[in-house]
């Protein structure tokens, strides 16, 4: 999207580097745990999108139950 923003600079249209990394714990027969945790590195383009010229590294983690009742499984 950034390609389409107007306020994006014509060099350079990447926002950034994002790495992400998750881990899955299965702790039943129908249940999972899921964690995740990324953060992003925000570009010089990035920057002048959301009109600062100091943006600092974001961060974001989750934790997730996953229940899977098998209602819809293919058998």
């Amino acid at each position: 999207l950034a390609q389409e923003n107007t306020t994006t600079p014509t060099t350079g249209t990447k926002l950034g580097i994002e790495n992400d990394i998750t881990a899955e714990f299965k702790i039943g027969k129908n249940f999972i745990i899921e964690t995740g945790y990324m953060f992003l590195s925000p570009s010089k383009s990035m920057n002048k999108i959301k009109g600062t010229t100091d943006a600092k590294l974001q961060h974001f983690g989750y934790v997730q139950l996953v229940f899977n009742t098998g209602i819809f499984a293919i058998k």
